[in-house]
């Protein structure tokens, strides 16, 4: 059974859609949390999206003027239009990026997982400010039972951090964010 284009794009695009939403939900820090903390967010400026979209557009005006009539005419449209299309959207998906105002140093951002038998392990190195060292302990598979939410700056003097239980097809927080401090 062939499934049409069309039909196949639109469920993908739902499901990334869905998907994104559940993440950016998941990660949501509250504000009155940053402002006691004197820290600020920040949507980042893709490079990226706009190299595309100026690609997209420069490509769609060649299109247009000097290969009109030419049997590369639509190849060129096409791809200049998935670079425009794509360009836009990759703009309008900004990263949060979070600022400790002391410093102006941004925050890393890590989710991490670990089994449930590192959970003692995991909270002693959160509260010591081990963040680096727990990145490099942590497993690379998201079905395990205890996930770390870690933001935390390139110094470790400052940290924020969630720790979440698998609870089957969701993460539940065991504790809201909590902020470190050298």
């Amino acid at each position: 059974m062939q499934i049409p284009i069309k039909g196949f794009c639109r469920i993908n695009i739902a499901l990334l859609t869905v998907k994104m939403n559940i993440k950016m939900s998941e990660k949501r820090i509250s504000k009155d949390f940053l402002a006691q903390n004197n820290i600020t967010v920040k949507n980042s400026i893709s490079i990226t999206a706009i190299a595309m979209l100026i690609c997209g557009l420069a490509s769609c005006i060649y299109a247009i003027t000097a290969a009109t009539g030419s049997e590369y005419e639509m190849p060129i449209l096409f791809v200049s239009f998935t670079l425009t299309v794509a360009g836009i959207a990759i703009f309008f998906i900004r990263k949060q990026v979070y600022i400790n105002n002391g410093t102006g140093e941004t925050f890393n951002e890590e989710t991490i997982y670990f089994h449930e038998s590192d959970k003692e392990m995991v909270i002693e190195n959160l509260k010591n400010g081990n963040f680096a060292e727990l990145v490099k302990l942590a497993r690379n598979n998201s079905t395990l039972a205890l996930r770390v939410e870690l933001f935390y700056t390139k110094n470790e003097e400052v940290g924020m951090y969630r720790i979440s239980n698998y609870i089957p097809h969701t993460y539940q927080p065991i504790t809201e964010f909590v902020l470190y401090r050298k």
